[in-house]
C-alpha cells in the first residue's frame, strides 16, 4: 500500500516553494507558531460568538428534549458526511508545507468522494429512516449541511497553508454569520427540520465565494493519481471518522436507553465544550505549517509544539475554570429548563483543559506525519468511551455521560503525550503549571465577584490579563509560556 513516504516525482509548485521557504531555527518556528495561533485565534473567536449565539437560539425555541433529539440527529449526519472527505482536508496542509501533492491532486478526489457521496448518503439516509425513529429529511439535510461545510473547511485551509488569512476570515465570517441569521431571524429555528434546512441553506454564499478565492491555487495539471493520494489521506479519515463518534458515544446510547431528559442536558453541555473546542483547532492549525517543518528538523529544540501546547494551555485552563464556577447562570442563558444540568456542564469544565491539549497533540501528530498512528489513539479512545457509557449511563443517566468522556479523554492525554514525544520535543507539566497559577486570581475573583454573568465576564478577563502579563513579562524571547 501506497502510504506517507511515498516519493512524490514532480517538483513542488511556486507556491508551494514559498510556503515551504526554510524556518528551522528554533525561535523562528515558535514566533510563527505564536502568530499563526493568534491571527486563526482572532478568526476563530467571532465565530464562535455566533456559533454560541446560534445554541442560545436554538436552545430557547426547541427545548430540552427537541434540541436533545436533534444534536442527536447532527451526530449521525456527521459520521456519514466524513464519507465525503477521508481525511482529505486533514491532510492539506501538510501537503501543502512538504510539496509533496498538489492542490489540484487533493480537491479532484475529494471532488469525486462527494460525488460518490450522493448515493451512498440517500441509501444512508434510508437505513437510518428504517432503523431508527429520526426523520429521514432532517439527517438529508445536515448530511448535506456538512458535506458542504467540508468543502468551505478545505478552501481555508488552502488558503491559511499560503499566507491569505484574511481570505479565509472571510469566508468563514460569512458562513456562520449567513447561518445565525437563518435561524435567528426568520422562522427556521422553530422545529429539527426547520432548523436542519437552515443549516443547509446558509451554504450558499459560501459555497459561491470559494472557488474565486482558491482558483489560482488549484490551477495546473493534476501529478498524483487519486488512489495515492486517497491512501495517503486514509488514516486521517479514518481518525477523523473515529473521533464523530467518540464525541457522540454518549449522546447514541443516551437515544437508545430512551433517557430523552439526560440526552437534553448532557447534549447542552456538550454543545456548550464544542463551541470552545474550536479555540485549540485554530490555534494549533494556525500553527500547523511551522508545526510541520519543526517535525521536519528533528535537530531543532522545542519551539513550534512548545508555543503551540502552551498557547492552548493558558486559553483552556482558564476557560474551563470559568465555565465550572458560573455553570448555573451559564446554562440559565441557554433557557430555564437547562439550569438543573449544572452538575454535567462542571464534570465538561474540567475535562475542557484536557480537549485543549489533546487537540493540540493531535496536530503535532499530524505535522510529524504519523498518520497511521492517529486513528489507533482515536480507537482506543472510543473504546475507552463506549465501555464507560455502557457502565455509567443506565447508573447515572446524563451525568454518568459526562463522567465517561471526562474518563475517556484522560485516557486518551496519557496516550498521545506519550506518542507525540517520540516526534517533537516538549513539555506539558511547565505551561499547564503556569496557566494553573496564573488562573488562580480569575477563579477568586469569579468566586467572590459579581453574579451577574455580564458584569463577572469582563471583569475576569481584566484580572486575568492583569495576572497573566505580570508572570510573563519577565519570559520575554523564550518559547514557551510555562
Amino acid at each position: 500500500m501506497v502510504g506517507p513516504s511515498t516519493p512524490l516525482p514532480s517538483q513542488p509548485s511556486p507556491h508551494q516553494d514559498r510556503v515551504i521557504a526554510a524556518h528551522t531555527d528554533d525561535g523562528t518556528g515558535a514566533r510563527e507558531a505564536s502568530v499563526g495561533g493568534a491571527i486563526r485565534l482572532s478568526v476563530e473567536i467571532p465565530i464562535r460568538v455566533l456559533s454560541i449565539l446560534a445554541t442560545l437560539i436554538l436552545t430557547r425555541r426547541l427545548g430540552v428534549l427537541g434540541f436533545g433529539e436533534f444534536i442527536v440527529t447532527l451526530g449521525v449526519a456527521l459520521v456519514l458526511a466524513e464519507l465525503a472527505d477521508l481525511g482529505l482536508t486533514q491532510s492539506l496542509i501538510p501537503h501543502i508545507v512538504s510539496g509533496r501533492r498538489s492542490v489540484r491532486d487533493i480537491y479532484a478526489v475529494k471532488g469525486q468522494l462527494t460525488a460518490g457521496m450522493i448515493g451512498v448518503g440517500a441509501l444512508a439516509v434510508g437505513a437510518v429512516a428504517t432503523l431508527s425513529p429520526l426523520d429521514p429529511v432532517t439527517v438529508a439535510l445536515c448530511v448535506v449541511h456538512y458535506v458542504g461545510a467540508g468543502w468551505i473547511e478545505c478552501v481555508g485551509n488552502t488558503l491559511r497553508a499560503f499566507g491569505r488569512r484574511s481570505a479565509e476570515a472571510a469566508l468563514l465570517l460569512v458562513f456562520r454569520s449567513v447561518l445565525v441569521g437563518l435561524i435567528g431571524l426568520t422562522s427556521l429555528g422553530d422545529s429539527p427540520r426547520t432548523v436542519a434546512l437552515a443549516y443547509a441553506l446558509a451554504l450558499v454564499p459560501g459555497l459561491l465565494l470559494a472557488p474565486g478565492l482558491v482558483s489560482r491555487h488549484a490551477s495546473g495539471p493534476r501529478t498524483t493519481g487519486s488512489w495515492i493520494v486517497l491512501c495517503e489521506a486514509l488514516p486521517l479519515g479514518l481518525n477523523s471518522g473515529l473521533a464523530r463518534l467518540t464525541v457522540r458515544v454518549e449522546v447514541f446510547v443516551l437515544r437508545f436507553l430512551d433517557l430523552a431528559t439526560g440526552l437534553g442536558l448532557f447534549a447542552v453541555s456538550l454543545r456548550v465544550v464544542e463551541s470552545l473546542l474550536t479555540l485549540p483547532s485554530a490555534l494549533a492549525g494556525g500553527a500547523l505549517p511551522a508545526l510541520a517543518r519543526e517535525a521536519r528538523s528533528p535537530e531543532a529544540g522545542p519551539g513550534a509544539a512548545q508555543r503551540t501546547l502552551s498557547l492552548v494551555a493558558w486559553v483552556g485552563i482558564p476557560a474551563g475554570v470559568g465555565m465550572g464556577l458560573r455553570a448555573p447562570e451559564i446554562l440559565a442563558l441557554l433557557g430555564p429548563d437547562f439550569v438543573d444540568g449544572a452538575p454535567i456542564l462542571r464534570v465538561f469544565s474540567f475535562t475542557l483543559a484536557l480537549c485543549f491539549l489533546n487537540t493540540a497533540l493531535f496536530h503535532i501528530l499530524v505535522a510529524a506525519a504519523r498518520g497511521p498512528l492517529i486513528p489507533k489513539l482515536t480507537a482506543l479512545r472510543l473504546a475507552a468511551g463506549v465501555s464507560f457509557a455502557v457502565i455509567l449511563i443506565p447508573r447515572l443517566g446524563g451525568f454518568g455521560a459526562a463522567v465517561g468522556y471526562a474518563a475517556s479523554e484522560v485516557v486518551l492525554w496519557l496516550c498521545l503525550v506519550r506518542a507525540a514525544g517520540h516526534s517533537v520535543r516538549f513539555s506539558i507539566a511547565r505551561p499547564v503549571g503556569a496557566a494553573l497559577v496564573g488562573t488562580v486570581p480569575m477563579g477568586l475573583a469569579l468566586w467572590f465577584g459579581p453574579r451577574p454573568l455580564l458584569l463577572a465576564i469582563p471583569m475576569a478577563v481584566i484580572v486575568f490579563g492583569l495576572g497573566a502579563a505580570l508572570m510573563l513579562s519577565g519570559r520575554r524571547g523564550s518559547t514557551s509560556l510555562g
